[in-house]
């Protein structure tokens, strides 16, 4: 019988951290990011990166680099990660500027 009230409490006190922290919400946001994460790669690898390759001279960003003496610098590498960057960010703001445009008490 004490280690069912135990468990109760047990349950209790992570049912409240649950409630407490927002977990939940939380949770949702990080999987609705991992989705928006996929859709933003397919979209620059399907179309933002063609485009790229239309203009550099081994048809991928990466292949982009400059030598000084011995070091190979890749910029190509860190402009393909800006332009990912930059593409979940946008996606996240419209997202974020349509729920809240919904969520605006109306006058």
């Amino acid at each position: 019988m004490a280690k069912l009230a135990a468990a109760k409490g047990m349950m209790g006190g992570f049912m409240e951290f649950v409630h407490q922290y927002n977990v939940l919400p939380l949770a949702v946001g990080v999987v609705i990011g991992v989705a928006v994460n996929d859709l933003v790669k397919v979209i620059v690898d399907g179309l933002i990166s063609p485009l790229v390759a239309l203009v550099t001279p081994d048809g991928a960003l990466s292949s982009l680099v400059f030598t000084i003496g011995e070091s190979e610098f890749m910029y190509g590498s860190v402009l393909d990660a800006l332009i990912r960057f930059l593409s979940v960010a946008f996606v996240v703001y419209m997202v974020v500027k349509v729920v809240l445009k919904q969520e605006a008490p109306k006058a």
